[in-house]
C-alpha cells in the first residue's frame, strides 16, 4: 500500500494527459464561445474548491493570509514554497485552473499549426 501511495503523482500525470486528450476531442470541431467556456469551466471547478478551501479553514482555524490568499487564487502550485500549504490536494486544483485558463490559447495555436503542416 506504501509503494501505491508513494507513486500516487504518477497517476495525477497520467489523469491531466487523459483530461487534455478528452477537452481536446471534445472541442475539436466545435465554434467555441470564449466566455462560455470560462463561465462553464469556472463553475464546474470552483466552487467546490472554495468550499473545500473554506471548510479546512474553518477546522484548523489558519490565519496565514499569505496562504489563503495564493490558494483562493489557485497560485498556491506556482509559487516555491506554497504548494502543499492548507487543503493539500488543492495543488491539483491549482494546476487545473492553470490549464483551463490556457487550455484555449494552447489548443488554437496548436491547431493552427498542424492544419499548417497538415496541408
Amino acid at each position: 500500500m506504501n509503494l501505491i501511495v508513494s507513486n500516487a503523482h504518477i497517476g495525477v500525470s497520467y489523469f491531466f494527459i487523459l483530461s487534455g486528450f478528452i477537452m481536446i476531442i471534445a472541442y475539436n470541431n466545435k465554434n467555441i464561445n470564449v466566455l462560455n467556456y470560462y463561465k462553464n469551466r469556472f463553475a464546474r471547478i470552483y466552487p467546490m474548491y472554495i468550499f473545500a478551501l473554506l471548510l479546512f479553514l474553518v477546522i484548523t482555524k489558519n490565519n496565514n493570509n499569505e496562504q489563503i490568499f495564493y490558494n483562493v487564487v489557485g497560485l498556491q502550485s506556482w509559487i516555491p514554497g506554497f504548494p502543499l500549504t492548507l487543503n493539500t490536494p488543492g495543488w491539483s486544483i491549482s494546476v487545473e485552473i492553470f490549464f483551463t485558463a490556457y487550455f484555449l490559447l494552447f489548443f488554437t495555436f496548436l491547431k493552427n499549426i498542424l492544419l499548417k503542416l497538415l496541408q
